[in-house]
């Protein structure tokens, strides 16, 4: 049934590296074909129960643990991320082994979880196949470039109110 009806949706999140046929089905059976109910990924991620909290009370932090969201969601959407953080020459597993040098697995995985969700909003909300070289060229654009010497403004000596 729902390959009928979601057929579209089905060949968008199959663009997307480590999605198959049937973590598909199962990623749409819990979202709907239709983004519009979610204004922004980043409401979508709350929905998902994916947001990361930040319970700090006079200094002393307690849980971090995300509690609220969709279980069924939140599990297949962690099934697929180790899935892409296995698969060659993806750009999301190249992201993984980036932060697992700094930060616990378990966290690096939630991160790149939510990395994967903003890319099914994405496809789903635009109606557009994921492109991983338009991914990989925003990702290295917004990379700060390094500061040129010539960009520097150094004073001479004698411009200092001091001497």
């Amino acid at each position: 049934m729902a390959k009928i009806h979601f057929a579209k949706e089905i060949s968008l999140l199959r663009t997307i590296p480590g999605i198959q046929k049937l973590s598909a089905i199962c990623i749409l059976s819990e979202l709907g074909g239709d983004m519009e109910a979610f204004v922004t990924a980043s409401s979508l991620i709350g929905w998902a129960g994916l947001r990361p909290r930040n319970d700090e009370s006079a200094g002393k932090i307690m849980s971090r643990k995300t509690l609220h969201g969709n279980r069924y969601l939140k599990q297949i959407l962690i099934e697929v991320s180790w899935a892409t953080t296995r698969t060659k020459g993806c750009f999301l597993a190249r992201k993984y082994h980036q932060l697992n040098k700094r930060m616990k697995s378990q966290k690096v995985l939630l991160a790149i979880t939510r990395k994967l969700l903003v890319i099914i909003f994405n496809a789903l909300s635009k109606k557009e196949p994921f492109d991983v070289n338009r991914n990989l060229a925003s990702e290295n654009s917004s990379k700060i470039s390094p500061i040129d010497k010539n960009d520097i403004y150094l004073p001479n000596q004698n411009d200092l109110w001091f001497n």
